[in-house]
């Protein structure tokens, strides 16, 4: 599991990207960034690296 941009404020965690990779290889992808909530696979992930901006950091947690 990838959490994006994790910030934590008291008993909360907030992050951008939520990302699971299931035991049969499969991966599920939620972009909570773009268009409000997207769940998909690698290619929701794709979209989401296409479109973000490249000057901002992203940290994978």
């Amino acid at each position: 599991m990838a959490l994006i941009n994790l910030k934590v404020h008291g008993e909360n965690l907030e992050c951008d990207i939520v990302e699971f990779e299931l035991e049969s290889g499969q991966v599920l992808f939620l972009d909570l960034m773009f268009f409000g909530l997207n769940i998909g696979g690698l290619e929701q992930k794709e979209l989401w690296e296409e479109n973000r901006n490249v000057d901002e950091k992203y940290d994978e947690n």
